[in-house]
């Protein structure tokens, strides 16, 4: 057995250690169950997750939170910083020399086979298990250098590892997408179409002109019934309502931004006290999801009115869908009008929104005119 020196730390009389050492090493001595196995101080573990991190250790992912254009695709590192959590018992001891401390590993096939079993994974068993012999991508050259951080505990009671195990993964929070959407804009990884349509919503909460001025919350920041970035880029991407105002142009953000805000803004007039209003349907991102799938129909009737997109040649249209459809009591009850039910799902509100505005150009639509009312 070889000695691996360890860096002890105390928290409440209980010392633990900082180890550093090779993965492919490491889970050769953990004696992991079949995916899909319930564990007692652990979860599950999920094969795919395990792939799709082998696959990224690999270099072989891209930083493709974005959904990145091929041609301005990163190539990701494939490095973990982070430190698993491991429990070593048995055979693994740990002894103290000259005041340093040291675990004993084994160096050959036989003192691995002894020692099997010897560590149980606290936290990071995915990690982990993505360097078994099974798992590890076929890309990752075994003559990489690669080695990660542990921390080491030494046999810990059953009530003890579940402890460790709940605060490790109960008491913690993911990154919020939000976030991440704003890292990757900060560290250039956006496509140039992807930075575009961020920087376009960000006008949205930031220019006072904008109807949904200070409604978007953007990164981090808490907004009270405030409206995600990222649920705004992704309603104005499906709607199709970027690719209506660009027609095939790129995204400008005076005078896009000018036309959708008219649009919006037409939307407040002829519904007051209802779109935008944080207490209202419309109000909520279901009503902006509605707003925004109907926007390529509207912005059809206008075209072959050749009109373009503002607040006095939206009105009329809107009134005529207010006196058709969005009466006042349309949004009184689901009990009065079942319609309403819709807004409780995505895929529904988008059935309404494409059914209304069908029915608007039967109603409105005349001639076909070439004719681009954003441009």
């Amino acid at each position: 057995m070889k000695k691996i020196e360890l860096i002890p730390f105390v928290q409440k009389e209980m010392t633990f250690y900082l180890l550093s050492y090779d993965p492919r090493e490491i889970i050769k001595l953990v004696d992991f169950p079949n995916s899909g196995t319930v564990q007692s101080t652990q979860r599950p573990w999920d094969e795919s997750r395990v792939k799709d991190i082998s696959h990224y250790v690999a270099g072989l992912n891209n930083l493709d939170l974005s959904k990145l254009k091929e041609k301005t695709k990163r190539k990701a590192k494939g490095i973990i910083p982070n430190c698993p959590i491991l429990n070593i018992h048995g055979k693994l001891k740990i002894i103290k020399e000259n005041g340093r401390f040291f675990m004993l590993f084994p160096e050959n096939d036989k003192e691995r086979e002894q020692c099997k079993g010897a560590i149980e994974i606290l936290d990071g068993q995915h990690r982990l298990i993505s360097f078994s012999e099974k798992m590890l991508d076929i890309n990752f050259k075994n003559s990489e250098t690669y080695q990660m951080g542990y921390v080491i505990c030494d046999d810990l009671t059953q009530d003890e590892k579940t402890e460790i195990f709940i605060f490790s993964n109960e008491k913690q929070k993911t990154v919020d997408k939000n976030v991440l959407r704003q890292l990757m804009k900060w560290l250039k990884l956006l496509s140039n179409e992807d930075e575009s349509l961020y920087d376009f919503v960000v006008k949205f909460n930031t220019d006072t002109h904008s109807p949904l001025h200070g409604r978007i919350s953007i990164g981090g920041a808490r907004v009270k019934n405030g409206l995600k970035i990222l649920q705004v880029i992704k309603i104005l991407d499906k709607s199709k309502t970027i690719s209506t105002l660009t027609n095939g142009k790129p995204l400008n953000s005076d005078t896009h931004f000018k036309s959708l805000s008219a649009y919006l803004k037409a939307w407040e007039i002829v519904f007051p006290g209802k779109f935008n209003h944080p207490a209202h349907t419309l109000g909520k991102i279901s009503g902006l999801r509605y707003v925004f799938y109907l926007f390529p129909f509207i912005s059809n009737i206008l075209k072959q009115q050749q009109n373009k997109t503002s607040v006095e040649s939206v009105g009329p249209i809107l009134e005529t869908l207010k006196n058709t459809k969005l009466n006042e009591n349309f949004f009184e009850s689901v009990e009065t009008n079942p319609d309403l039910l819709a807004f409780r799902g995505e895929s529904s509100t988008i059935s309404l929104a494409e059914k209304h505005g069908r029915h608007l150009e039967d109603l409105i639509l005349g001639e076909s005119k070439e004719f681009d009312p954003n441009n």
